[in-house]
C-alpha cells in the first residue's frame, strides 16, 4: 500500500513535458519549433540514462526511489523560469525524472510482488499512475492559470508527501534486515 501512495503522489507532482511546453510557448522563451527539439532532448536523456538508473536499483534498490519526488521538486523551481538555459537544464532534469518512471518504478514492483500476482500488481500500478498524471496534470494546469506560486506549494506538498510513504518502504526493506 505505501508503494501505491508513493506512485500517486510522486505522480501527482510531477510537472508534464505537455505543460512544460505551453509554458515554453506562452513566455516565448525560444521559438515554438524548437519545442519537439527540447522534447526529443528529454527523451535523449531518458534513454542514455535509464540503464544507469536500473543499475543503480539492482545495487541499492527502494532507496534510488528518493530521488523521483526531490528532481519532481527541483525541476518545478526550474521550469517556470524565463531563462533558455535554465530551461534547457529543467528538459535534462525532466528526462531524469522519465528514465527513472519508465524503470525503476515498475522494477520496484518485482520486488514487492509475488510472481503469481504481478500481472494484477501491474495493472493497479498502470491505473494508479494514470490516475496520478490525470490529477496532477489537471491541478497543476488549474494552478498554471492563477499564481506559479501555488503550483510550487502544490508540487512540494505532493512529493513530499510521496516521500514519507518511499521511506515508509524503506524502513520496512531495511529497518527489519538489520533487526534480524
Amino acid at each position: 500500500m505505501f508503494y501505491i501512495l508513493f506512485v500517486l503522489f510522486s505522480t501527482a507532482g510531477l510537472i508534464n513535458f505537455p505543460l512544460i511546453s505551453y509554458h515554453i510557448k506562452k513566455t516565448g522563451i525560444t521559438d515554438e519549433s524548437h519545442i519537439p527539439i527540447l522534447y526529443l532532448l528529454a527523451m535523449g536523456i531518458d534513454g542514455l540514462t535509464a540503464f544507469f538508473i536500473g543499475s543503480l536499483y539492482d545495487k541499492i534498490k527502494f532507496k534510488i526511489l528518493v530521488i523521483v519526488p526531490l528532481l519532481s521538486i527541483f525541476l518545478s523551481f526550474l521550469i517556470f523560469s524565463n531563462s533558455l538555459v535554465l530551461i534547457i537544464l529543467t528538459i535534462l532534469f525532466y528526462g531524469i525524472i522519465v528514465a527513472c518512471h519508465e524503470t525503476v518504478l515498475r522494477a520496484a514492483i518485482a520486488d514487492l510482488i509475488s510472481s503469481s500476482k504481478r500481472g494484477s500488481a501491474y495493472g493497479i500500478f498502470n491505473t494508479i499512475y494514470g490516475l496520478g498524471f490525470l490529477f496532477g496534470g489537471w491541478i497543476i494546469g488549474f494552478l498554471y492559470g492563477k499564481s506559479i506560486k501555488e503550483i510550487y506549494f502544490y508540487v512540494l506538498l505532493m512529493e513530499i508527501i510521496s516521500l514519507f510513504f518511499i521511506f515508509g518502504i524503506i524502513f520496512q526493506k531495511y529497518g527489519m534486515e538489520k533487526n534480524r
